[in-house]
């Protein structure tokens, strides 16, 4: 299904927007929820290298919690970004879906912060971090929310340049049949 969603999607967006019909300008919370959605889909795919394109080049990654670690960390430059992200989703195939985002715009058009939470499906691999190996052969659920601080770029793109993970946990966890 989500193959066939995300294809009726691309199909629909591509008869909408034709070349010369599209809006010039979109607005600031739309270009905005464009990056937050990216983020779902690189790391859906396993494209950290991408991530430059979510995360500024000094942007910071916080947290008092995630998935796989229950102590506070903060993590600072997108290399780093890039490899902690990497490392937590390793030996697990996943599927992250943006469920919801909250997206207030500076009073200059140039930093806004944004709320989102995520839906993520982890199909768990031989040697898998998460659990501590104890979901490897298990399809889990999880839920997510992030804080973020935007800023606009130059080029006109939004990037993160604080991402604060407010909460991640583990939902439900069944046998894959």
């Amino acid at each position: 299904m989500y193959s066939r969603l995300r294809l009726s999607s691309f199909l629909l967006l591509l008869t909408t927007f034709r070349p010369g019909t599209a809006q010039t300008d979109p607005s600031p919370i739309a270009l905005i929820r464009n990056t937050l959605n990216l983020y779902a889909d690189l790391i859906s795919f396993d494209n950290y290298a991408n991530l430059s394109a979510v995360f500024t080049p000094d942007a910071s990654f916080n947290s008092a919690t995630t998935l796989t670690t229950k102590t506070p960390f903060s993590i600072f430059g997108l290399p780093a970004i890039q490899t902690f992200i990497a490392s937590q989703l390793a030996n697990f195939t996943s599927r992250h879906y943006d469920a919801d985002q909250v997206v207030a715009v500076g009073p200059l058009n140039d930093t806004a912060d944004a709320f989102s939470q995520e839906q993520s499906v982890y199909f768990g691999q031989e040697g898998g971090q998460l659990g501590n190996g104890r979901l490897t052969g298990k399809i889990c659920t999880a839920y997510s929310e992030f804080q973020d601080k935007l800023v606009l770029q130059q080029d006109g793109k939004w990037l993160i340049s604080n991402r604060t993970v407010l909460s991640s946990e583990i939902l439900t966890c069944a046998p894959m049949r």
